[in-house]
């Protein structure tokens, strides 16, 4: 820095905030921290502020998944989306699959919650098996880009084919 820029600096006030987190079996304060942080510029979607605050074993494996050939091409398109677009339906699926039942509204607090409590990844090792199965069966039972309607792909079919599919595993479709 020149003298003067430096001088600026250090004559300047800077305003810090030191948050704790009083319970740490609860992290929603981090997210909903974060999330009312992400106001300028462009602002993150909710896949992004939990790529973000979860990472971790569990966000490395959605990554990985997301590279799989079959799935890019149900999707149609050869390269990861910018946004994690590809990466939430990968969350969407598997949290539908494991969790279903203690599904509630609204989608993206089931969501959070899920990545969140499978961060440290302990249920890799049981739902890496159940996407890359699920997935090459889907294509091989229906071809490339099966959820593609004329305005993109069709969440809700996704999740429900992709979650039947994975549930009916090796049992012919009717």
């Amino acid at each position: 820095l020149r003298d003067e820029d430096a001088l600026k600096l250090k004559n300047s006030i800077l305003r810090a905030f030191i948050m704790r987190q009083v319970s740490p079996e609860d992290d929603t304060s981090i997210y909903h921290v974060f999330e009312r942080l992400n106001t300028g510029g462009t602002s993150l979607n909710p896949q992004e502020v939990r790529n973000a605050v979860y990472s971790g074993p569990f966000n490395e494996m959605l990554h990985e998944l997301n590279n799989v050939e079959a799935w890019r091409e149900i999707l149609g398109k050869p390269k990861a989306d910018a946004r994690l677009k590809d990466i939430e339906l990968i969350l969407r699926f598997l949290a539908l699959y494991k969790a279903s039942d203690t599904y509630e509204k609204p989608m993206k607090t089931f969501l959070t919650n899920f990545m969140r409590d499978h961060k440290r990844g302990l249920l890799n090792q049981e739902l890496k098996p159940v996407f890359l199965r699920t997935t090459e069966s889907v294509r091989k039972s229906l071809g490339a880009r099966p959820f593609h309607l004329r305005a993109g792909l069709n969440a809700p079919v996704f999740d429900a084919v992709f979650v039947a599919f994975a549930r009916h595993a090796g049992r012919p479709p009717k």
